[in-house]
């Protein structure tokens, strides 16, 4: 940025999440908290479509910083070995019920692959998030944190 004296802020980072390179995970749900959150707070940039289906996305912004809350709570709870052994408990179920040769029917196989990707998936990101913040923080925190910003949008 131009002045290095200006002090970074949710709104500073907003402006520039368009070209923020794509994430998943925790970090995209923060980001889209954070996106939202300053859109509803901020009165002058939003349209009138957005006017229209305001309470929608108040309930949404409301629902994503529920889901926020219950995954930084579970990975405040569990230490990165515990999530390394949910991802191992996770790829032996994997491999009990998709093995090569399992007599199990193919869309119980479908459902099983598919749940324990999804849960292998958000056990690595918890990892992530907890080696790039430690422990994860209260969003209010996170709103105040200036390298916590630079984090989730980068």
């Amino acid at each position: 940025m131009a002045n290095s004296n200006r002090k970074l802020t949710v709104h500073n980072f907003c402006a520039l999440a368009e070209t923020a390179p794509a994430v998943t995970g925790i970090r995209e749900l923060l980001r889209s908290i954070l996106i939202l959150d300053e859109r509803l707070h901020r009165k002058d940039s939003s349209d009138e479509y957005f006017e229209w289906g305001r309470k929608s996305h108040e309930q949404r912004l409301y629902e994503m910083k529920r889901d926020y809350v219950a995954a930084m709570n579970f990975a405040n709870t569990y230490s990165v070995d515990e999530l390394l052994a949910r991802i191992e408990e996770s790829q032996a179920l994997d491999n009990q019920y998709c093995a090569r040769g399992s007599t199990f029917p193919i869309f119980v196989k479908i459902v099983i692959r598919n749940k324990c990707s999804r849960e292998i998936a958000h056990y690595r990101d918890l990892i992530e998030m907890k080696a790039l913040f430690g422990e994860l923080k209260p969003l209010e925190v996170l709103m105040q944190d200036e390298e916590a910003l630079r984090i989730i949008f980068s």
